[in-house]
């Protein structure tokens, strides 16, 4: 990873000095791409959990780190497709946009699937998992919009393919 990464900054320091950028953008996105494979599938791993214990006063401490765990990790995963939406190639823009989307459905998933405090009375529950749905929404229409922008850079360079469909879906 530390020679793709070389690679990829070089590209950056590339385009500074003058080169243009079309003449390596089809290999500076693929790079990216792969840079942020590991990173995505990182933060898929992640879940919103509890602390599995009978403590009232760590279950929340324990589902609120794993929410904070869980976004810090979105961070990364946007800050890596940004990097590869940033070269401007069509073909790897369009995938990274779909990832990106796939990444804000996971984010919304995970939301409604985190652990739900066990002390809560059934009214209390209740009103949490309404919470967590309010939670979720905005993800879901991030992941939208993901997938609304993949479409459009399609349709845009007419390239209908696995990601294009995928963002169809």
């Amino acid at each position: 990873l530390a020679v793709l990464e070389a690679s990829s900054v070089r590209f950056d320091v590339e385009v500074e000095e003058g080169l243009d950028p079309a003449q390596v953008a089809d290999s500076a996105a693929a790079i990216r791409m792969l840079l942020a494979a590991p990173v995505h599938e990182a933060y898929t791993a992640l879940e919103i959990r509890g602390c599995q214990c009978t403590s009232r006063v760590r279950e929340p401490a324990a589902l609120k780190q794993s929410r904070l765990s869980k976004g810090e990790a979105l961070v990364e995963v946007e800050t890596a497709y940004a990097r590869v939406l940033q070269v401007g190639e069509a073909d790897h823009g369009i995938a990274a946009a779909v990832q990106l989307g796939r990444a804000y459905e996971n984010m919304a998933a995970t939301i409604l699937d985190s652990d739900i405090p066990f002390f809560l009375s059934e009214a209390q529950r209740e009103v949490y998992i309404q919470l967590l749905h309010d939670l979720a929404f905005p993800q879901t229409e991030k992941a939208v919009m993901a997938y609304e922008g993949a479409l459009v850079q399609a349709h845009e360079h007419t390239l209908y393919g696995e990601d294009a469909d995928v963002a169809l879906e």
